[in-house]
């Protein structure tokens, strides 16, 4: 989640402060264009893999991953952003936001 972090907050500099509106853009911002980000569990990379966009962007933010291992990145209107994560059996309780 971090690594993914890092470079949503990479992708933010590039663009003077506005986020990406999806983890599509932040996804080849990865060390080696995400080839080596995998699911720690199936041990594949890339979108819908091992990470995916949640479209709905509400608070309280709990962007929930659809399959284990995955980590899920939402937006705000380029504004704000909420990276969480997948375990084994549940949802992570760490979240990750923009200005962390």
């Amino acid at each position: 989640m971090h690594t993914f972090q890092l470079a949503a907050e990479d992708y933010g500099v590039q663009h003077d402060g506005v986020y990406a509106d999806g983890a599509g853009l932040v996804g080849p911002l990865l060390p080696m264009g995400g080839a080596n980000f995998k699911n720690p569990f199936t041990q594949t990379s890339g979108s819908a893999v091992a990470y995916e966009d949640i479209a709905t962007f509400a608070r309280p933010v709990v962007p929930t991953a659809t399959k284990p291992g995955i980590v899920a990145y939402t937006d705000s209107v380029t504004i704000t952003y909420v990276i969480g994560g997948e375990g084994k059996a549940a949802p992570l309780v760490l979240q990750l936001t923009s200005g962390q």
